[in-house]
């Protein structure tokens, strides 16, 4: 079955293409597009060079970016900035990206303003456009009675769980607050860590707000892998 036939055009399939790629190079987390790349050549022999061009541009912004970043981990040969591996797009040719609102992590925060000092200094006149809800995070999160490794979410559900690092109970709006998402979009996130075990919504206030709280161990029944049948993210 032709390809064309599924996706009704050469131009629908070619930037159908291009969004799923986009997709599988900012999820991935070690840089390695050999698979991506053998694709891409089999398409270009279908569709031609000119066709598959932007995505070419995208495999090769994945590989420069590996580059550039190793570049400043090396410069500065601390463990802290070994924490952050940056994709650096050529915004021309990457599909647009969606932007959720928030406020990062303050260590992380601070290593992306690290990162983007020195990327000035060794590419100027280019600069840095953050897309900080874009991307994956690894953890490992500690309970009492064990540790679950590599624990993989985007920077928002990261930035929601770490905030029971620093306080253990939380209301609904100093949560919000603290994160800088609303209510709404708070009770939205929290639910993919509520379904794995790691946050209990526990009795309402005085007020009668949701407060939400870190267990002491992953309760019994709970594996800490399930998926969260309510979160829309994959």
């Amino acid at each position: 079955l032709d390809t064309c036939q599924v996706y009704g055009t050469k131009a629908l399939f070619v930037n159908e293409f291009r969004s799923m790629l986009a997709d599988k190079l900012l999820a991935a987390s070690d840089y390695d597009t050999d698979r991506e790349v053998r694709n891409l050549e089999l398409l270009k022999k279908r569709f031609g060079e000119g066709a598959m061009s932007s995505c070419e541009v995208m495999l090769r912004d994945i590989a420069e970016s590996k580059r550039v970043t190793r570049g400043v981990q090396r410069h500065f040969g601390d463990e802290a900035s070994r924490v952050l591996d940056a994709t650096i797009v050529s915004r021309l040719c990457w599909p647009t990206f969606p932007a959720e609102a928030y406020k990062p992590w303050p260590p992380m925060e601070a290593q992306m303003a690290r990162f983007e000092k020195q990327f000035m200094h060794s590419k100027a006149p280019r600069k840095l456009v953050w897309k900080p809800s874009l991307g994956c995070v690894t953890l490992d999160v500690t309970f009492s009675d064990k540790t679950v490794k590599d624990v993989k979410c985007s920077p928002i559900h990261a930035t929601i769980l770490l905030a029971f690092g620093e306080v253990k109970r939380w209301k609904l709006s100093a949560l919000s607050e603290r994160v800088g998402m609303t209510p709404d979009a708070v009770k939205k996130k929290i639910a993919h860590w509520i379904n794995r075990g790691f946050v209990l919504e526990a009795e309402r206030s005085a007020g009668g707000e949701i407060v939400y709280e870190a267990p002491e161990a992953l309760g019994a029944g709970e594996d800490g892998e399930r998926a969260a049948d309510e979160d829309e993210e994959g």
